[in-house]
């Protein structure tokens, strides 16, 4: 920006709204701010909207940490000699805390916002008065940025995210039940704190988050240890397990006792059931939805049987709940089975209709709304090509502003498969509901590779194919629904699956692809296949390298170099899978998506990608 003799002064924003605007907003304002970074001065429009001021509840913000006095504050409150248990003396002193720094807030702290309406007026009157100053307008500048970084940080406190543990062991065994009967450890506790969603997770009861703990565990660090171990001790408060996870254990155990009662369908071992989840609900802390679950039952179960046990559990739906509509029952037809989630889709576009939308806002609904309400069935099922040509039809039919109405027709200008194409062939990137059901398959088809320990890879396994692996098993005439889909979806992918050679006893040198740079990925053989020798054959355990005698008796000289070329661990590995679309070998329903679509080539692709990246609103 210019400064001295060269500084011109002049207003070139303005903005302009029509009589229809002043008509629905007539305190419609604009206001001018002053420059702070940058020459041009920002414009505010407002609508001049009454806010309902509502008492709010204490919450401990991350930007509080920003200021040093914050952390006398917690020091003068947790200093206080308290008498008591230590549960008490903590609760105290989280009390003592809260009340200090909402004084400190209100009195000392200030508002962020009024503070920055300050300094805005101060840096315009400067600007206005005296425009050549520079010194004071540094000065007041640096502490507008810093007021807009404790700005950020404050919104960045409500728009916390909160993360959700998975990958929980299967079985709660004895040795567990011993490692989790062992004292507390300091450092244990310590270790458990520093992992609490790293300061920006939800607040307790109390409004405090972990970051108050992290922060400052040198001084409530000794009170909050205390407290813990004297509750793991007298167990009589439900308390948090760092590392082990004591509520972890309990989930699992009750899991699995609940599995053993519902082999049994009794009133009383429903009533049991019932009377655990209510004790594990109060030990937890936590409520169980009802309306995401289903409840299936054998078909030898009378019906009125089934309503009694129902109501027992209060669980009537016979789909998991109204945000997958996943079917516990399948009728004869398959288009019956799930033409809820069709339905699903109509309700949610009935719902569009009655919205003025922008093409942008019509685009953005159904790539991460409408097209998601199938997905989790897609993961599941087949679904009828049926249903799935309904649901692009009724997509489309939206996008181009028709009514689900079969009279209401319209001129698409272009079709639904131009749509979905990708943005670098001229597309808006939508998926056709028959390839995304394929991918969506895709991934636990995947899923029973990477993880043949999980329970459901175990389970098909002893079913289906307790003599080979997952890609060669077969599917028997009998089959279930689950395994002909999953058989399905493998059959499509196994082009796209090689292997990564560790141990090399797992892969079949002769049908199996292992050369990822061959194009065939199999060798040229010199001898008839030996079905016993696998890859591991041609491995020198000693040197952990390719044994060149034995390559050079079975396969022509490329593909011995080819193979020559193929890096071995020095360190004993497993043979492992690599998903040939990506290019760090790990699977992606995106990747699945665009294998099973076919790579299409597109001779203005540069020209897309250069449209989709200028800077324009995007409903241009």
């Amino acid at each position: 920006m210019r400064q001295g003799s060269d500084l011109i002064l002049e207003r070139l924003d303005r903005c302009f709204f029509n009589q229809i605007a002043e008509d629905l907003c007539p305190n419609f304002c604009v206001n001018n701010f002053p420059r702070d970074s940058s020459d041009h001065c920002p414009m505010h429009i407002g609508f001049n909207y009454e806010d309902i001021c509502m008492p709010r509840p204490f919450y401990f913000m991350a930007m509080w940490m920003e200021d040093p006095t914050c952390r006398d504050i917690i020091v003068n409150s947790w200093s206080v000699n308290v008498v008591g248990s230590p549960a008490y003396k903590l609760k105290s002193k989280l009390l003592s805390t809260k009340k200090g720094l909402r004084d400190w807030n209100k009195t000392s702290f200030g508002n962020i916002q009024t503070n920055i309406s300050t300094i805005r007026k101060d840096l315009a009157d400067l600007q206005c008065n005296n425009p050549t100053e520079t010194t004071l307008t540094s000065r007041l500048k640096d502490r507008l940025e810093y007021l807009y970084n404790l700005k950020e940080l404050y919104w960045k406190d409500k728009s916390r995210d909160d993360e959700i543990l998975a990958d929980l062991p299967i079985k709660f065994t004895a040795e567990d039940n011993a490692l989790l009967s062992l004292p507390l450890t300091a450092e244990e506790i310590k270790n458990a704190v520093s992992k609490w969603g790293g300061g920006g997770g939800s607040p307790g009861p109390d409004g405090f988050t972990g970051l108050l703990y992290q922060k400052n565990w040198d001084i409530v660090g000794e009170s909050f240890i205390d407290m813990t171990q004297t509750c793991f001790r007298i167990g009589n408060i439900a308390k948090p397990q760092p590392e082990r996870g004591l509520g972890q254990g309990c989930s699992e155990a009750l899991s699995s006792y609940i599995d053993y009662l519902q082999s049994k369908a009794t009133t009383q071992n429903f009533q049991v059931i019932k009377s655990y989840l209510q004790k594990y609900c109060l030990a937890s802390g936590q409520e169980i939805n009802f309306e995401k679950y289903g409840i299936l039952f054998s078909r030898r179960i009378p019906e009125h049987m089934k309503a009694i046990l129902a109501n027992i559990l209060d669980i009537q739906s016979r789909y998991l709940g109204e945000i997958y509509r996943t079917p516990t029952v399948f009728q004869a037809s398959k288009v019956e089975t799930h033409m809820v989630i069709l339905q699903a889709v109509d309700a949610i576009i009935s719902i569009w209709l009655h919205k003025l939308l922008s093409q942008a806002a019509i685009t953005t609904l159904i790539k991460h709304s409408g097209q998601a309400i199938p997905l989790f069935q897609m993961g599941a099922f087949l679904i009828p090509k049926h249903l799935c040509k309904l649901m692009d039809s009724h997509l489309c039919k939206f996008w181009w502003g028709e009514t689900l109405d079969p009279k209401d027709r319209k001129l698409h200008l272009l079709g639904w498969d131009i749509l979905c194409s990708p943005k670098a062939e001229g597309g808006l990137g939508f998926r056709k509901a028959e390839l995304n059901n394929l991918s969506m398959m895709a991934r636990n088809a995947w899923r029973i590779l990477e993880h043949p320990d999980f329970l459901l890879p175990i389970v098909l396994k002893a079913k289906y194919f307790p003599n080979t692996d997952f890609l060669n098993a077969k599917c028997p005439s009998k089959s279930s629904w689950t395994w002909k889909c999953l058989h399905a979806i493998k059959e499509l992918i196994k082009l796209f699956i090689s292997w990564i050679v560790g141990y090399g006893q797992f892969i079949d040198p002769w049908c199996d692809k292992w050369i990822p740079t061959l194009g065939s990925a199999t060798p040229n053989l010199l001898v008839p296949p030996d079905p016993i020798i696998k890859v591991s054959y041609f491995i020198d355990t000693q040197t952990k390298s390719w044994n060149l005698s034995r390559l050079n008796t079975h396969f022509d000289n490329a593909s011995v170099h080819k193979i020559f070329s193929l890096p071995l661990s020095q360190v004993c590995t497993p043979d492992g899978r690599a998903w040939d679309l990506s290019k760090n070998g790990k699977f992606s329903s995106k990747s699945a998506y665009t294998g099973l679509r076919g790579l299409r080539p597109s001779h203005c692709k540069n020209l897309w990608k250069r449209i989709w990246k200028i800077r324009v609103p995007y409903r241009i």
